[in-house]
């Protein structure tokens, strides 16, 4: 079974892991087709969040896979409390789609 690995929090403790990761691995974030299943992880490096460059990259990969059904994984959560607490927004996922719409704006 293959597996995938997928950068975290501890490769941006000291200077240069995270570089490191990048070249050993040659990604820091990416997408692997199985069947019908996208397989999509984002870097959200030390403090959790996810940059503009591999948003507009994530909007570019799901409009391109439509078909697809989509699995996001990363190592922080894509809605924490640190959002909350540092007044940045909110909300109550009753609606999964409309919260992917509303992080990429748009919704």
């Amino acid at each position: 079974m293959p597996a995938y690995a997928g950068i975290g929090n501890r490769e941006y403790d000291a200077p240069g892991i995270a570089k490191m990761w990048e070249k050993f691995f040659g990604y820091r974030y990416y997408a692997i087709t199985i069947g019908k299943l996208l397989l999509i992880l984002l870097d959200t490096g030390m403090e959790g969040w996810v940059d503009d460059k591999q948003l507009g990259w994530l909007e570019k990969v799901l409009k391109e896979n439509l078909d697809k059904v989509k699995i996001l994984y990363m190592h922080h959560p894509i809605f924490s409390l640190r959002w909350r607490d540092k007044k940045r927004w909110y909300m109550n996922i009753e609606d999964i789609d409309k919260a992917f719409k509303y992080m990429l704006g748009a919704g």
